[in-house]
């Protein structure tokens, strides 16, 4: 192995096989690749545009109209004449609850907030905290993304 002052243009492959696989971190690759604009701009659409507003779901599965009742009916009018779904509750007038997630992962989690604060309603009280966070399809959906990820970058690092 290596020893004294070798340099790395006297490592055989074997030894720069070795080396670059002891310089591999899987927590500062899982953290960078999650990081990634593309990856949490991904872990939002999902969370956002795929469960709340497509299916009028939590992170559990469960309907919103189911925990916290449905539109009330000025709300209805109001949607439908925005154009927008009235059959679901999305959480989606304005636009400012989805432009409030923020995604941030460390080297062992990942960490979606958002902002549920809405005029003089807190949407955590009213749906409930798992309003935020990703359903399991999804969720195998990223957790699948980012593995691929992780094996190409270390491939390349290798």
């Amino acid at each position: 192995m290596l020893s004294g002052n070798l340099s790395f243009s006297q490592l055989t492959p074997i030894e720069q096989l070795a080396f670059n696989i002891a310089g591999l971190n899987i927590g500062a690759t899982f953290k960078k690749i999650v990081n990634s604009a593309e990856v949490k701009d991904l872990i939002i659409k999902l969370n956002t545009d795929n469960q709340l507003f497509k299916k009028g779901e939590n992170s559990l599965g469960v309907r919103l109209d189911a925990i916290g009742g449905g539109y009330a009916g000025f709300t209805i009018e109001e949607k439908k004449r925005k154009g927008q779904p009235f059959d679901r509750v999305t959480l989606n007038d304005t636009g400012d609850f989805y432009g409030s997630w923020t995604v941030n992962a460390t080297v062992n989690y990942i960490d979606i907030n958002a902002n549920p604060i809405k005029e003089d309603t807190n949407l955590f009280t009213e749906w409930g905290s798992e309003i935020v966070g990703l359903n399991e399809e999804n969720l195998q959906l990223v957790t699948d993304i980012i593995l691929k990820e992780i094996i190409r970058f270390f491939k390349s690092q290798i």
